[in-house]
Parts: C-alpha cells; sequence; structure tokens
C-alpha cells in the first residue's frame, strides 16, 4: 500500500511537471506582438544611470513591432524605428539596435490578439507599408508611420481598425512624461507630438485585445 501510495504521488506530480512545461512550450506565429520595454526612469543620455532592466520598477513600453515566422522556422521584425522607417528585417538587427547602454537588453513581452482569425489578412496588410518612412509628426493618414501607428493601420479590414485610436499620450501612470521621451524629441529635434490622434504602445497593451504568449525572446 505505501508503495503505490508513492508511485501515485511520483506519477501525480510527473503529470504536473508535463502540463507545467507545456503551458510554457507555446511557438511565436506570425501576427504576434513584441512589445518593448525599459524602466520609467531610463535615460537616454546618461549611461551611468541604468545597468541592466531592474524588473522590480515601474516599466515603460517604447515600442511595439510585428513578429513574422517564415517557412524555415525563423523569426523577422517588421516596425517602424527612426533608423530603418518601416521596415522587414532579421531579429538579429532589431536586437543590435535595442540592445541598451551597458550592453543589455530590454524587456521584451510577446503578446497576440485574442481573436487570431483574420491574422493572415493583416499581415498582407504589413506588406503595403514596408519601404515608408518614420513618421516623425505623428500625424495619422499622412503616407509614413510610427511604430504603433502600423500595427493600428495593418490590423485592420473592411469593418474596421482591431485597435481604437486614442489621443498619443507619453505620460506614465503618475502623469509624467518620462525622461527618455524628452531626450528623444529634444535629440531628433521636434516638439514632443502630445496630445494628436493616434496609439501608444502602453494604450495598445492596455486594451484588453491581446493576451500574453508563454515564449521566451529572443
Amino acid at each position: 500500500m505505501k508503495r503505490a501510495f508513492l508511485f501515485c504521488c511520483v506519477m501525480s506530480c510527473m503529470m504536473m511537471s508535463c502540463v507545467k512545461n507545456t503551458q510554457q512550450l507555446e511557438d511565436i506565429k506570425s501576427g504576434d506582438l513584441l512589445f518593448v520595454s525599459v524602466p520609467a526612469d531610463y535615460e537616454l543620455l546618461d549611461s551611468t544611470k541604468q545597468v541592466g532592466i531592474d524588473s522590480t520598477k515601474e516599466m515603460n513600453y517604447i515600442h511595439a513591432a510585428i513578429l513574422d515566422v517564415d517557412e524555415r522556422g525563423e523569426i523577422w521584425i517588421s516596425d517602424a524605428t527612426l533608423r530603418h522607417g518601416v521596415a522587414h528585417r532579421p531579429t538579429d538587427e532589431f536586437l543590435k539596435d535595442y540592445t541598451l547602454k551597458d550592453g543589455s537588453l530590454p524587456r521584451f513581452e510577446v503578446m497576440r490578439l485574442k481573436d487570431n482569425s483574420k491574422i493572415d489578412k493583416y499581415m498582407n496588410n504589413v506588406k503595403k507599408y514596408i519601404g515608408e518612412q518614420y513618421d516623425t509628426d505623428f500625424l495619422m493618414n499622412n503616407g509614413k508611420h510610427y511604430c504603433t501607428e502600423l500595427i493600428y493601420d495593418a490590423y485592420a479590414d473592411e469593418e474596421g481598425h482591431v485597435f481604437d485610436l486614442k489621443t498619443v499620450d507619453f505620460r506614465d501612470a503618475h502623469g509624467n512624461i518620462p525622461m527618455l521621451w524628452i531626450q528623444l524629441f529634444q535629440k531628433i529635434n521636434i516638439p514632443l507630438p502630445d496630445g494628436m490622434p493616434g496609439i501608444m504602445p502602453q494604450q495598445m497593451y492596455d486594451e484588453g485585445k491581446l493576451r500574453k504568449v508563454n515564449v521566451k525572446f529572443p
């Protein structure tokens, strides 16, 4: 009886372990969204302020990109950046661009639409925008795109957009504009485009139309 009890306990633990591992073994799919975040107090121009990512700090979402898996299983990035405009590029190039001052990486989160039934349509839409300039004006419908504007326009069909248009807002949960944004727009010498129609990474993340994918990236 004692041996039977121990056997049942061992088998139960093994089954629980298998279930846990199964939950962790999700694959990245084309159309998944990659959100990039750094601590809210991160500064572009001060390499002594931040070393690595402290997950206990409040995070600030600074970028969102579209993941694309090719027939060989390799992951590509479609996104809009100041350096490349709207581009479809290898993951290694993306990671190089987003390596922090101290050589570490920001925090990445892979998210997927809760209703993913039209993702092939959305991925075809993305192709139409490749090669466009980055939208430093942060204006809608001007033939250029910033990161989440690209996702907003691509994830749409004849029935409308998946995500809701909001107001461009760089403020954190406390109503403050993180120094990173202030320094970024000073660096490119344009006024911080706050308050116009649009959508930012934090707003898209919080909208409730995405679920987290249990996968490690990179």
